[in-house]
């Protein structure tokens, strides 16, 4: 219901039932943001670059099998996702409000799916983080540290990046520390913003909300590094400056810019074929068996497999 702060700033103690009082706190109040905002957080929006802003929620019923990996199908306004889960599978569409309704919205899933659905939350966002998630004796983890559009799941990984952070740091810390800390949140935060936003660099032009994303404005470090990957794959080092901590490198991007046909594949495969023999003689790893993989995981059955763990519980 409330937060007390002290003379130095930090807080002093908060109301909800009764008074509680403590040495540190984390704030995971969600969009709320109860005790970071009263200790002056600033929201950075990064809806300049990111246009996702309401989704609906909804459930489908179980199936006999599972799939061993998550959808993000592209619909006409966004993306929609779809998650296996025991019992059911949980379902979303993230879009852009400026181009559809949520009504328009329900009707899209619904033709997709061949069903009427029961929409199960509507909700709106804007994407981003807070300026500082620690200040004083308050950390702020989760939502109420930042929200990007769920596509690569970051809120999960964020939170537990976060709690690595902190868990580092949070013994005889001062300013300094608080400071490095935020630097590395910081980092975090513009290499996912940065990840996602190269998902919408597509030809895609079937409709006007498509058609305007692929000319949004990039953010200035994505710029860069696009421009040094049209004749070369990203490395690991490309992302140097930037924290350990953060979720996405090289392989990750690799994977995406191969989908959207970004790179020019010529150019990079004369390249590496031109160096092939000299990597074979000396590349120091172990060649892995693409083919035994792909057969052994055809025996796998998700769905039994999820239910023997759980009856291990």
């Amino acid at each position: 219901n409330d937060v007390k702060l002290g003379n130095d700033g930090s807080i002093e103690s908060i109301s909800g039932s009764r008074d509680y009082k403590y040495d540190f706190y984390i704030d995971s109040t969600g969009f709320k943001r109860l005790l970071i905002d009263k200790l002056g957080a600033r929201w950075q929006s990064y809806g300049k670059y990111l246009k996702m802003k309401s989704a609906i929620t909804f459930q489908t019923p179980d199936t006999e099998k599972y799939n061993l990996w998550t959808l993000a199908k592209a619909m006409k306004a966004g993306w929609l996702f779809r998650i296996p889960v025991w019992g059911r599978h949980g379902n979303g569409y993230i879009f852009d409000s400026d181009y559809i309704t949520k009504d328009q919205a329900q009707q899209e899933v619904e033709e997709y799916f061949g069903h009427s659905i029961d929409v199960g939350k509507q909700f709106h966002f804007d994407p981003g983080c807070v300026d500082r998630a620690w200040i004083k004796n308050c950390c702020a983890i989760g939502i109420s540290g930042s929200f990007v559009e769920p596509l690569e799941a970051t809120s999960i990984g964020t939170s537990i990046q976060q709690s690595f952070l902190l868990m580092h740091r949070i013994t005889n810390y001062n300013d300094s520390v608080i400071e490095r800390y935020n630097s590395s949140f910081n980092d975090i935060m513009e290499n996912i913003r940065d990840f996602i936003v190269l998902h919408y660099i597509t030809n895609r032009s079937d409709t006007q909300f498509w058609r305007d994303i692929s000319s949004i404005e990039l953010p200035e470090s994505l710029k860069a590094k696009l421009e040094m990957w049209k004749h070369k794959l990203p490395i690991d080092e490309d992302f140097s400056d930037l924290s350990n901590y953060i979720l996405f490198k090289a392989s990750n991007h690799i994977l995406v810019l191969d989908g959207l046909n970004i790179f020019d594949r010529k150019s990079i495969m004369e390249e590496y074929n031109s160096n092939y023999d000299y990597v074979k003689e000396n590349a120091d790893r172990t060649i892995f068996d693409l083919h035994n993989f792909e057969e052994s995981i055809k025996t796998l059955d998700h769905k039994e497999y999820i239910r023997a763990i759980r009856e291990l519980f």
